[in-house]
């Protein structure tokens, strides 16, 4: 009698913990997307794209081995961009490629490629083989808390709402 009870509390409390856990993530989503629309961050770093996408990639590198994905990263190494805010680009990035780890398929690829064009445009690309997003979703990525009908529906619908957040406070 008492050890079922036991049990049905420790598993009660672990799903408490989860879901604290969860609303934690969420309130600091968006109390970062209210710090960015309120422009609560300086914009005075110099970064270079290929050492930025080397941090992010190294920070994440244990969930690109989970499921044996290999990303190639082919980006101009003098390439300099000025007047940024370091953490926030970081967060960008990190956001996009944490979405092509987890949407990918085992042993699938990402690649980080970057162009200039005559006209002084910058253009970085992330490519991969995961499951994509079905065209009828699209309109609606950035949106906060929608989420693209995905089988395993894992995250909060908030990260591409950062990313767009943080692209928006940027200009780019």
């Amino acid at each position: 009698g008492d050890e079922q009870l036991n049990d049905d509390a420790v598993m009660k409390i672990a799903d408490m913990m989860k879901t604290l856990d969860r609303l934690k993530k969420i309130s600091g989503s968006l109390l970062l997307i209210s710090r960015i629309e309120n422009e609560q961050f300086v914009k005075s770093d110099n970064i270079q794209p290929l050492q930025l996408l080397n941090e992010v990639t190294e920070e994440i590198s244990h969930r690109l081995e989970e499921k044996k994905l290999s990303i190639s990263i082919n980006l101009n190494e003098s390439k300099t961009i000025k007047g940024v805010n370091h953490d926030l680009l970081f967060q960008l990035f990190y956001n996009l490629i944490n979405n092509a780890i987890k949407y990918n398929v085992n042993n699938g690829s990402i690649s980080i490629s970057d162009e200039e064009s005559g006209k002084g445009q910058y253009t970085i690309t992330i490519k991969d083989t995961g499951i994509g997003i079905p065209a009828e979703e699209l309109p609606f990525i950035f949106d906060r808390f929608r989420k693209a009908n995905l089988g395993q529906n894992v995250g909060y619908g908030l990260g591409l709402s950062i990313v767009k957040s943080i692209a928006l406070y940027h200009g780019i």
